[in-house]
């Protein structure tokens, strides 16, 4: 998987070609939004549990930020498993009010909800995840390390497992 680099790359492109690429979408010419939301798999129907909205900021999303969730992940694990597992830990473990993601991408495409996009994720790394619309990519590391990331003025950090661009 590779997606082209471009000069006039702009910074929606940067995240429409990320999530196109990696939830295993084909592109074509007339882009349904409403056909991608229909497909995303709610916390419910996972079987997540609410968060607590009063531990949580809001924010606004200023950029989208690709992440490898840092962990073997084959297509013989269940992904709803995994969902139930992270929002566990994260609230237990870490103490964080819900998973720190707000979209989920598995290995076959499938994406699933976790924290309300009204709301900042968190992180385990060094930078501040408020304006940050953060989408996990639950892939092996090798897929995870060959998905070329696009140079251009859209593309504000890259570091080892993440990515990011401003909308």
């Amino acid at each position: 998987m590779m997606i082209a680099q471009t000069k006039a790359f702009l910074p929606w492109r940067c995240a429409l070609a990320g999530l196109v690429v990696l939830a295993g979408c084909a592109l074509q010419p007339e882009f349904q939004l409403a056909a991608v939301e229909s497909r995303i798999v709610t916390v419910n129907q996972w079987g997540g549990t609410p968060a607590d909205e009063s531990r949580m900021r809001k924010h606004a999303v200023t950029r989208i930020t690709l992440q490898h969730q840092g962990a073997v992940f084959t297509r013989d694990n269940d992904p709803v498993q995994y969902l139930r597992n992270l929002q566990t830990w994260s609230r237990e473990a870490r103490k964080w009010p819900d998973i720190p993601y707000h979209y989920i991408i598995n290995l076959v495409g499938n994406i699933y909800a976790g924290r309300d996009i009204r709301f900042a994720g968190d992180t385990n790394t060094e930078y501040d995840p408020a304006g940050h619309a953060l989408i996990e990519v639950v892939v092996s590391r090798e897929i995870a390390w060959s998905i070329a990331v696009p140079a251009g003025p859209g593309l504000v950090g890259k570091k080892k497992g993440t990515m990011w661009c401003p909308c």
